[in-house]
């Protein structure tokens, strides 16, 4: 019992060996990654209280850079330009650069696993046609945090568009040192100086090969049972007809070498400018079997896309190894691809004849 109580005693009366008071630390919300003339250049967004009144204060963030030939040495000299100790438990984005995402990813995803100050939270973003800099620069007086705007970015366009990936670098990191399985992350850019989601960028091998399309981003996310809402238009005769997915489900089976692709979508109709009687049962079963050939198409479009880039974004390979426990390296340049969709429209609710003057 004697010893139970030294041992408490001990714990109360000592500090920890690298305990350090929080006014002596720099907040990190956000890093930007580039590389230029063998240089990698850091771009730390830093928060500062901004005080308004005797009672009352604001966050905001500032910028600081740094640069070294290797990112070890970019983060030890930007380290030098802080009069506080970095802290990156509460970083929210890392923005690399094509140039990095291209060629230096593999250095960087070692830093961060090798380094324990930093927490494998935050989201991982690419930053296309602008450099890693420039987005992590551009705060306004909406968003003062840059690092909180870019998280609410991915994740209301994941929420509402499904474009986005909104999945913490933890994820990522298990698929990059996963061969079964292509990575991807969500790609921004600057759009009259502010900052909007492109679309999802697909890696192989540590390397970022290319980025799809918004609704190619979206199906993919489909693909990958991630809850979904996005839109699908359709033209009759010119005029859009646009439905909004939810509640999707896909399995995959694998048999007589043929990967079988089967998803059953619920939807409801958005947009009817065609002026279709959506009173009649007939129209809403031309109107799902053309969404399901639509659908259908443009997810065998993707897969092409895959197969012609040697990527997986899906990940079929896992998916066979997770079902019979062999390998099968490459399954998508050796099997054939069947897709299947069924599109049900919600037929419930009151139609009203709206008689336009």
């Amino acid at each position: 019992m004697k010893k139970i109580f030294l041992i408490i005693l001990m714990f109360l009366t000592t500090g920890c060996y690298d305990y350090v008071e929080i006014n002596d630390l720099s907040f990190v919300s956000a890093i930007g990654i580039d590389y230029e003339n063998d240089t990698y250049k850091l771009t730390f967004e830093l928060l500062n209280d901004t005080k308004k009144g005797e009672s009352s204060s604001s966050q905001e963030g500032y910028t600081i850079s740094g640069s070294g030939p290797t990112i070890s040495k970019a983060f030890e000299n930007i380290s030098l330009k802080i009069a506080k100790t970095p802290y990156f438990y509460h970083l929210k984005a890392m923005v690399i650069s094509e140039d990095v995402a291209k060629n230096h990813m593999k250095e960087i995803t070692e830093y961060i696993i090798r380094n324990p100050k930093i927490r494998n939270e935050f989201y991982m973003v690419l930053a296309k046609d602008v450099s890693a800099k420039e987005i992590i620069k551009n705060s306004d007086k909406n968003h003062p945090i840059v690092g909180n705007k870019i998280t609410k970015l991915i994740d209301s366009n994941n929420d509402g568009y499904s474009i986005t990936f909104a999945k913490p670098f933890e994820d990522i990191l298990e698929k990059l040192t996963n061969k079964k399985i292509s990575p991807v992350v969500s790609v921004l850019t600057l759009d009259n100086e502010e900052i909007k989601a492109l679309g999802l960028g697909i890696f192989e091998n540590f390397n970022y090969k290319y980025t799809i399309t918004p609704l190619q981003s979206s199906y993919l996310n489909m693909l990958l049972n991630e809850p979904s809402q996005f839109l699908v238009s359709h033209k009759y005769d010119g005029k859009i007809l646009a439905i909004e997915l939810s509640d999707g489900n896909v399995d995959y089976e694998f048999k007589n070498r043929k990967i079988y692709i089967n998803v059953t979508l619920d939807a409801e109709i958005v947009e009817n400018m065609p002026e279709f009687d959506l009173r009649k049962n007939e129209v809403y079963k031309k109107i799902e079997e053309d969404f399901s050939k639509r659908i259908a198409s443009d997810l065998e479009e993707l897969i092409n896309l895959f197969v012609q880039n040697n990527t997986d974004a899906v990940g079929f390979e896992n998916l066979y190894y997770k079902k019979y426990r062999q390998q099968n390296p490459n399954i998508l340049q050796k099997y054939d691809v069947e897709i299947n969709v069924k599109v049900s429209i919600n037929k419930k609710g009151l139609i009203y004849e709206v008689d336009y003057e």
